[in-house]
């Protein structure tokens, strides 16, 4: 369990694949009335689609590329046996934390973190001291006992390929031909890494002896080692949610399988009724505290009528959304539009900075948001945070999978964003002139936006969500 996420959504596309093959061949069934000919056409599409693919399942190797680091371990132990631990394998999952104990006033805890994001992110609530890195445990011969463990798997993989291919054989198709370099790969590198990260997680469970860890998102091999190995050792075990889940249970794995917890702490009823359709959750308790990151409901804040102020936050595959923007500043050369960059894009030679301000991707869009009037995004999780203070957003799902992403992950659709979800060039224009100008359409707007928000987050201030996290948790 400590792999199966990362192995269907992420090595492989095997998840996806097989939905798809099987909803597709009903559809050609319902046309042709043939078993044969539609499970055919069926299995060439698929396919097709998996072979374009195959470079990217060749370059997933290790989750991380820090794996052999060499860390210098800090022997140091506390005299003082701490009760809880924290732990997160992304800036986001840590951001969640530092804004929880902001409000919580906690100071029993450790932070257990991949070295990689040692330096990379800054923590207002939490001292170098109660920083753990996870390298640090690594098996001081980790080189040679990884080596053995890729060699070994690599064998199996390679003296059971044709057993393989009768498992990967679902609803009349092979998917084993178009998913084998990933299947190779969770073989010769998800399977090693994943034993070294359940060994290292053993240690320092054992070592610090922790009544309880708390984590984030039950994805990643790093995140998923320490939720098992804490089950095994009767350890308490909790997720507190820093994002959506999705709006779908098929894309739910995506963002993790939500077994091994004793305790999920959730924005609202979407997310508990979501988790409990997880087949593998195995009806833990599920408390809805909102979000420390958020205040629900939604702040009211004043719209500059005279100078508004817009900000975009970039995505992949948005050159199109970009240029509507260039074409729409040069047409309204009065209202300041800034491009704000996607964490890890600096590329800022395709913005033309005579048009655009330009915010670079080394830091949050959160930081920011509360200098603009009017949010714009073609499907960035930060539109919550936009919502939140009260910003008018406007989604620009120009691309095809913008629009997939957008209903997905978060429900949104030309229905329940119907002032503000602009498919084309004219319709973003024609959006953000009425929220600038017509103060009964950006009421309107606003006011679907709050009921969306106030649906997915229970209406608890951050100050109450830290709070109701704190009861939960038993620490008050």
């Amino acid at each position: 369990r400590v792999i199966a996420a990362k192995s269907i959504t992420y090595n492989t596309s095997l998840d996806k694949s097989v939905r798809q093959h099987f909803y597709l061949k009903k559809l050609i069934y319902k046309i042709l009335k043939s078993k044969k000919i539609s499970s055919y056409i069926s299995s060439k599409i698929i396919d097709l689609k998996e072979s374009r693919l195959k470079q990217s399942m060749i370059d997933k190797g290790f989750e991380d590329e820090f794996l052999l680091t060499n860390c210098e371990r800090n022997f140091r132990k506390d005299q003082d046996k701490v009760n809880l631990l924290f732990f997160g394998s992304q800036p986001s999952h840590l951001k969640i934390f530092d804004s929880y104990l902001q409000f919580s006033y906690l100071k029993d805890f450790k932070l257990l973190i991949p070295h990689r994001l040692k330096d990379e992110v800054t923590l207002k609530q939490v001292t170098k001291e109660k920083i753990i890195i996870f390298e640090e445990y690594f098996p001081l011969n980790i080189e040679k006992e990884l080596g053995l463990l890729i060699e070994e798997f690599t064998q199996i993989y390679h003296e059971n390929i044709s057993t393989l291919q009768n498992y990967f054989r679902f609803n009349g198709h092979n998917f084993f031909k178009t998913q084998r370099s990933g299947i190779k790969n969770i073989f010769s590198f998800l399977l090693p890494q994943s034993l070294v990260y359940s060994r290292t997680a053993n240690t320092i469970l054992e070592e610090f002896s922790f009544s309880s860890v708390i984590g984030v998102r039950p994805r990643r091999i790093f995140d998923r080692a320490i939720l098992q190995k804490a089950k095994h050792l009767k350890v308490k075990t909790g997720l507190l949610i820093h994002s959506t889940l999705g709006s779908e249970p098929r894309e739910l794995w995506s963002s993790g399988i939500y077994d091994s917890c004793d305790l999920v702490l959730g924005w609202g009823e979407k997310h508990l009724q979501l988790i409990k359709k997880d087949k593998l959750f195995d009806g833990c308790n599920f408390i809805k505290c909102g979000s420390p990151l958020f205040n629900s409901p939604p702040q009211k804040k004043e719209f500059k009528i005279d100078s508004p102020k817009i900000i975009y936050a970039s995505t992949r595959n948005d050159d199109s959304i970009i240029n509507a923007l260039e074409n729409y500043k040069k047409n309204n050369p009065n209202i300041h539009i800034t491009i704000k960059l996607h964490p890890g894009d600096n590329q800022h030679n395709r913005i033309n900075k005579d048009l655009f301000s330009v915010e670079s991707g080394n830091f949050a869009i959160e930081e920011i948001l509360p200098s603009f009037d009017l949010f714009i995004t073609s499907y960035s999780g930060s539109h919550l945070s936009a919502i939140s203070e009260g910003i008018p957003v406007i989604f620009t799902p120009f691309f095809y999978e913008f629009s997939n992403d957008l209903q997905t992950l978060y429900g949104i659709n030309e229905k329940t964003m119907s002032h503000s979800y602009a498919k084309n060039t004219s319709i973003m224009s024609n959006f953000i002139n009425r929220v600038i100008e017509e103060s009964d359409y950006r009421e309107k707007l606003l006011h679907e936006q709050q009921k969306y928000f106030t649906d997915l987050i229970e209406e608890f201030s951050m100050k109450e969500s830290a709070d109701k996290i704190t009861q939960a948790l038993n620490l008050s």
